[in-house]
């Protein structure tokens, strides 16, 4: 069973580099910042399990999170990733098992389902990001479609910079390995 998250009391950070696709994160993350300041963090560290529990959603507030599910055969399927402002946990899926790792270090934020259903703001923000999780699930269904390997690769990296890009002097930097 994975350890929970290291806690700190932080407010959310702002990245250094533009990022490419804004998505309505900056409204999210001044609303989270407004409603939750002070609130408890946690910090994962790159590769870690994030625990995942049947009422509780995290929301990503630094770093880049992996979601994946396990098949029969043990091969893992990535099923999508989760980057500054998203949210992600088990109420909202039906895949089973669903789990979360790291993909870089994350400070991430709890919220109860409870929180959620009492603030009005707070899931009108979140609905905004899980319709962008939705269109970035169906933009990895119809990567999937794609014939040739080469088509592939060059949908999931333009999907990356779109993502999690950053605009620096020289392109478009993608700082996931």
């Amino acid at each position: 069973m994975a350890q929970p998250p290291a806690s700190t009391n932080l407010t959310l950070g702002n990245r250094s580099s533009t990022p490419v696709n804004t998505n309505n994160t900056t409204d999210f993350r001044q609303l989270l910042e407004e409603v939750y300041q002070g609130r408890n963090l946690h910090d994962v560290r790159r590769n870690q399990r994030i625990p995942l529990q049947p009422h509780e959603v995290w929301v990503v507030c630094k770093g880049i999170v992996q979601l994946s599910t396990l098949h029969p055969n043990g091969d893992e399927a990535i099923v999508g990733l989760a980057c500054a402002s998203m949210p992600f946990g088990l109420p909202f899926t039906q895949i089973n098992p669903y789990e979360a790792h790291a993909l870089t270090n994350v400070v991430l934020m709890r919220l109860h389902q409870m929180e959620i259903e009492q603030s009005p703001r707070l899931a009108q923000g979140l609905l905004k990001q899980l319709g962008y999780r939705l269109k970035q699930t169906e933009a990895v269904l119809a990567m999937s479609s794609q014939r040739r390997v080469e088509d592939r690769l060059k949908q999931l990296f333009l999907l990356l910079s779109k993502d999690m890009g950053q605009i620096t002097p020289d392109g478009i930097r993608i700082s996931v390995r």
